[in-house]
């Protein structure tokens, strides 16, 4: 059986791309809306705006230099160009064909999808569920933008309603889902993936058939992904349940870490909030970034887990107390990720409550690894707050926490996490 590490199935990176040169001038189009999603391109010298055209005008999307690539969107589909790649001055780029950026690449072409008003369908099939999609009442493109009960048009923002942001985006990769249905529950996926601001999602060819987390971190580094998305059916087929793979090894002492075993069950008494949970948990289990990407992470992560708050006052009732748990362990530990975006350190008293209702709901015996990390992050949300504030009276509920989490972890292949709150309940008690 071949691994994660086989050459034939996952390739070089980007910079084993060849193509051929092409010049352009200041002002010429490279490609324009609606034009055919035949190729791929890389600047080697100059700089190229790409914008589309909106209700007011020509909105500029993004300034792209030497080294960055541009025209991925619609490859994978075949859907025209969505936008207009216009040269700023002397301009060379490096033209791939699409079959030789897909073949290079090793992603499958997808079907075009059957669902007719593309994204925002396909959304509603996944998330609403059938009955709801299909209803008058349901979500409409014409309808305009989704809306929370949080800030006006929060969502469609950070579905990329009214065209992707400047921020420099997080590129993930999703291993299709396999079974009867997978390629249909793979191309909605895709779909609501697509959607979100901030995100370039692209698919394996494959299953994935090798969890090695070296080689999946290798991987991972030749295709210059950030992070990789697991999906599967859960048992009783209620829910889909994604895991997050970063494309560094988890630091497992950081508050807000995930364990190994977390996932993220998506199911239709979600609604709307559940896509704005999905980019939230993106941001938050990706790798800590340096420079733009950091800044993509801090613009976009806490507007996203703000509104996806609402969940944790509606679960969905078809899930099991497991995945209602890790359901609220995901949106705690994004709230706890979101706190440290400037501006945004009262996020963490949200958390607080969210992870002692997530170990309500969930039995120790269940899930101890699951668990203990509950244990561990609600401390360290404690702890900080406690510093924050220089208010001691959590104390106690801290090194409750932190005691809860070492003696289960002790004993459950988690040195690293033991290890964390064993330390941190030391330097509670010696406070």
């Amino acid at each position: 059986m071949a691994g994660v590490s086989d050459v034939r199935f996952y390739p070089p990176t980007r910079r084993n791309l060849k193509g051929s040169i092409r010049k352009f001038k200041d002002g010429d189009v490279i490609y324009s809306e609606a034009d055919p999603s035949d190729s791929v391109f890389v600047i080697t010298d100059g700089e190229v705006e790409v914008s589309e055209t909106g209700g007011e005008g020509q909105a500029q999307l993004s300034l792209l230099k030497r080294g960055d690539m541009f025209g991925e969107r619609g490859l994978e589909s075949g859907a025209p160009r969505g936008g207009v790649a216009q040269a700023l001055g002397d301009v060379s780029v490096r033209v791939i064909p699409r079959m030789e950026y897909m073949a290079a690449m090793n992603i499958a072409p997808e079907p075009p999808s059957k669902f007719e008003g593309g994204f925002f369908e396909g959304l509603k099939k996944l998330l609403l569920g059938p009955a709801l999609s299909s209803s008058p009442q349901g979500l409409k493109k014409e309808d305009g933008p989704v809306r929370s009960t949080g800030e006006p048009g929060v969502l469609a923002r950070l579905m990329g309603a009214f065209g992707k942001s400047r921020h420099n985006p997080l590129y993930v990769r999703v291993a299709p889902l396999s079974g009867e249905n997978g390629a249909e529950q793979t191309r909605q996926l895709m779909a609501v993936l697509k959607g979100l601001d901030g995100i370039r999602a692209r698919t394996l060819n494959r299953p994935l058939d090798d969890h090695d987390p070296v080689s999946l971190r290798a991987l991972m580094a030749a295709n210059e992904d950030d992070l990789f998305i697991e999906a599967q059916n859960s048992p009783g087929e209620t829910a889909l349940y994604l895991r997050f793979y970063p494309a560094e090894e988890e630091n497992e002492d950081r508050p807000g870490a995930f364990p190994k075993t977390a996932f993220l069950p998506l199911a239709g008494g979600n609604k709307e909030e559940s896509f704005a949970l999905l980019l939230a948990v993106i941001l938050a289990a990706a790798p800590q970034f340096e420079g733009g990407k950091a800044v993509t992470v801090e613009v976009l992560l806490p507007e996203a887990v703000k509104a996806a708050q609402p969940l944790a006052q509606h679960l969905p009732v078809e899930l099991t107390a497991l995945e209602r748990a890790n359901l609220l362990f995901c949106l705690a530990n994004a709230l706890t990720a979101a706190a440290r975006s400037p501006g945004h350190e009262n996020l963490l008293a949200d958390a607080v409550p969210i992870y002692r209702q997530a170990l309500e709901i969930l039995p120790r015996e269940e899930a101890p690894v699951d668990w203990g990390f509950g244990q561990k992050n609600l401390g360290c949300a404690i702890q900080i707050l406690i510093e924050q504030n220089n208010d001691y009276e959590g104390l106690e509920k801290a090194l409750d926490a932190y005691g809860a989490a070492a003696k289960v972890l002790h004993n459950k292949g988690c040195p690293l996490a033991w290890a964390s709150a064993q330390n941190r309940l030391g330097t509670m008690l010696y406070r």
